[in-house]
């Protein structure tokens, strides 16, 4: 089991828009106490199965708020997820045919620039370089992170960050 904590940014600037259509941007991001949950099972087989629910204490607010549509948002169970993407980037950098079991217990609202995904698809890393015996380095899992997503890589620091790009 890896949790996987909420970002805040606290200070967000939008800087010049890069020739790729995006924003340089300068943040400055915390952790939260908030967390997603995943629990990973290495398997034999050769795929990556997900399955994801909301955290029962979460639903049980969201009835008795009379929510019309969840505070969770549809979380993909396909390769679109992008805890998917980032086990599957770990299994082709690293050469291995090992397949996992993935449960993700959704607490961080989907969408609400908290990062949930983005530190969903950083605990998954954690995970199974954990389940698979990789012994990669926090430095290499966030490497490799980062051409999944911009902010995952935060996820493998500790504190406060400021980020630049």
């Amino acid at each position: 089991m890896v949790l996987a904590p909420a970002k805040l940014n606290l200070f967000l600037e939008v800087l010049a828009r890069r020739e790729d259509g995006f924003h340089e941007i300068e943040t400055l991001m915390v952790a939260l106490a908030i967390c997603d949950t995943i629990y990973f099972l290495a398997t034999h087989e050769d795929r990556i199965r997900l399955t994801c629910e909301t955290a029962p204490g979460t639903r049980a607010r969201e009835v008795a708020r009379g929510a019309a549509a969840s505070l969770m948002g549809d979380v993909p169970e396909s390769a679109d997820n992008l805890v998917v993407r980032a086990v599957e980037r770990l299994r082709n950098e690293a050469g291995i045919h090992a397949g996992a079991v993935i449960r993700l217990i959704k607490r961080i609202p989907s969408a609400a620039g908290l990062g949930g995904a983005s530190s969903d698809a950083a605990a998954a890393l954690v995970a199974a370089n954990a389940a698979w015996r990789l012994d990669w380095s926090r430095e290499r899992l966030a490497r490799l992170s980062a051409s999944l997503g911009s902010d995952i890589p935060f996820f493998f620091s500790t504190g406060a960050a400021i980020c630049r790009g």
